[in-house]
This record gives structure tokens, sequence and C-alpha cells, in this order.
């Protein structure tokens, strides 16, 4: 009797335990809300680097820009796959692959792709600024071979400033418990540790959000002030060229451009700014321990981090919402393939009767 009081006490308190270490709202979010983010963001990715691959968007250099965000946005949708896997489907990644090594790869991917996907938004409003703000040297200034060497400079700052979590400084402790899971445990005396709980909140939040943020600002604000100018200077240069048909569709091209940077600017804004700050006073309540209510900030954790991820998922489907030129370029896949089909059918139907003439051909022989 007193062994099975004790073992409905123990069951008890284990139970406790895990509804405040394992929030259900928590762990529903981890299942079902990045689920979806996989299903809308691995597709709508996919579809738009497709799209912008297409000869009309890829000719200019804000469509390489694209591409390239497109591939980041994957890439940090791969970085939440730990926590889908391990806290959504509840699997042990410690028997399926090395733990400490699939931290570090979480840490870097996860870093480096918001980093990259932020300041590629930066690059995409500095191109639509400067072809605001200087249309005639637009066409010299932002070409696809300077794209791809700010690219390169961008993802080499990158890797040399997250590397840093690939080595063997970055030492993850599986503690199974959601909101500190896969982080180093603070060492005293230790400079890696207290520069990851101190210093790093405070360089992250500034590289990979503030900073990014205030310059799309700027560049926003400066397009707005010139736009009603830069209208007027454009309609008289279609004049001047009697309304030649190479310079309207480059300028229609441009404004769809910039409506779809405009919708991605947005998304960035009331998904990331917010989160950014969290993470850093998150940080600092973690590091001091100080009235830290664990189920409220891994329900908090959780959501941010979801919303966070919307960032990354639904570009595309905004991009078809807002631009009429992404939507004919991508339905111009449709028509390619359906092309491609019937050619298919078409030389299967060929080839089937020449074989059965001369099947039947060999039979008579």
């Amino acid at each position: 009797m007193e062994t099975a009081s004790g073992m409905l006490i123990e069951s008890r308190d284990q139970s406790i335990l895990d509804d405040y270490f394992y929030p259900s709202l928590a762990m529903k979010f981890y299942l079902w809300g990045y689920l979806s983010l996989f299903i809308l963001g691995y597709t709508g990715n996919s579809a738009s680097l497709l799209t912008f691959a297409r000869p009309t968007l890829r000719a200019s250099s804000t469509g390489i820009l694209y591409m390239v965000l497109a591939i980041s946005d994957i890439c940090f949708l791969s970085s939440l796959t730990f926590d889908f896997i391990h806290y959504g489907l509840r699997l042990d990644l410690d028997i399926i692959s090395d733990f400490i090594y699939t931290c570090r790869w979480r840490e870097f991917l996860m870093g480096t792709s918001q980093f990259c996907s932020a300041w590629i938004l930066v690059f995409i409003a500095m191109d639509r600024w400067i072809r605001t703000r200087f249309p005639y040297k637009s066409t010299a200034i932002c070409t696809q071979k300077k794209a791809l060497i700010v690219l390169a400079i961008l993802l080499s700052t990158t890797i040399g400033l997250h590397a840093m979590f690939l080595t063997s400084l970055y030492q993850p402790f599986y503690l199974q418990i959601p909101l500190i899971n896969c982080m180093p445990l603070r060492i005293a005396g230790d400079d890696f540790f207290n520069f990851y709980y101190e210093t790093w909140p405070v360089v992250q939040l500034s590289i990979s959000c503030l900073v990014p943020a205030g310059l799309i600002l700027v560049f926003i604000v400066d397009m707005f002030i010139k736009i009603r100018l830069q209208k007027r200077i454009v309609h008289q240069h279609i004049n001047n060229q009697n309304r030649n048909q190479t310079v309207r569709h480059n300028n229609r091209l441009q404004n769809q451009l910039f409506i779809i940077m405009l919708s991605n600017v947005i998304i960035f804004f009331i998904t990331t700014v917010q989160i950014g700050i969290y993470r850093f006073l998150y940080w600092r309540t973690l590091s001091s321990s100080i009235g830290l209510d664990i189920r409220f900030f891994t329900n908090l954790t959780v959501i941010l981090s979801w919303v966070l991820g919307i960032n990354y998922s639904i570009n595309f489907y905004v991009h078809c919402l807002t631009s009429t030129l992404f939507r004919r370029e991508f339905k111009k896949y449709f028509s390619l393939i359906s092309i491609l089909y019937q050619r298919t059918q078409t030389h299967v139907n060929t080839i089937q009767p020449i074989i059965l003439i001369r099947t039947n051909n060999n039979l008579r022989r």
C-alpha cells in the first residue's frame, strides 16, 4: 500500500514538473506551429527561388538578392527542426545524433540566417533607394556583378561573426528544458561564457535587428520623400523618349520590385524587432536568475519564436498578393511545365506506333 501511494505521489510530482518545464501551450506551438511554418516556408521559399530565377527578375540586381534571401530563409527554418523534433515530436536527439554538434549547427544556422536575411533586406532597400534617388546612374551602380560581390562580402562577414559557435568554445549542456536547453552553462571566470551571456546579446540585437531596421527605415523615408519628384522625372524622361517600350517596361519592373521590397520590410518590422528586444531582456533575466518564471518565459519564448519564423515563411505569399509581375512570372512556370508535358506526350505517342510497326515487321520475318 505504501509502495502504491509512493508511486502515485512520484507520478503526480513528475506530472507537475512536466507541466512546469514543458507547458502544454509551448509544446503545441513546437509541434503544430512549427509544422505550419515548415509547410508554408519550405514550399513558399522554393517557389520564390524558382520565380526570381526567371530571366525577367534575374536580370535585375534586386532579383539576385531575393534569390539569396529565399535560401537564407530556408536555412533559418532548418535551424528550427531541432526544437520541432526534440519538443514537438518528443524524440531524443541525443540518441539520433551527436547532441553537441547538433546544438552547435543549430546556433550557427540560426545566427547566420538571421544576420544574412536582415542585411539582404538592407541591401534590397539600398538598391531601391539608389534607383529612386539616382535613376540615371542606377544602371551602372546596381548590377548583377556588384550584387554578387556584396553578397560574397556579407557571407564572409556572417561566417566570421558566427564561426565561434562551431568551435570547442561553445559547449552546450544537455538539460532537456526548452527554456535553457542547448545553451552553455554560466561558468565563473570563463571569458567566452561571460561574452555569450553579457556581450553577445547586445551585439546580436544590434547587428541583426536594430541597425538593419534603422538603415531600412532611413532608406524608406528618403524614398517616400523623393518619390513624387522622381515620378515627374520619370514621366518627363518617358515623354522625351517618345514613350519607348523598353523604358516603360523597365519602369514597371522597378515599381513592382519596390512594392515587393516594401512588403518584406513591413513583415520584418512586425515580426523581428520586438523579439530582438525581448531576447536581449530575456538573456539578462536568465543570466541573473532573478524572478524567473520558467513556465511563463517558455510559453512567451516559443510564441515569439514562432512569430519570428513567420518572417522567414510567408514572403512568397505576400509577393503573390502585392505584385502582379511576381504572379505573372510564377504562372509562367506552370505554362512551361504544361508545354514540356505536352511535348513529352507527343514524343511518346509518336514513338509508340513506330515501335509497334517495327515489332510487327520483325514478327512477320
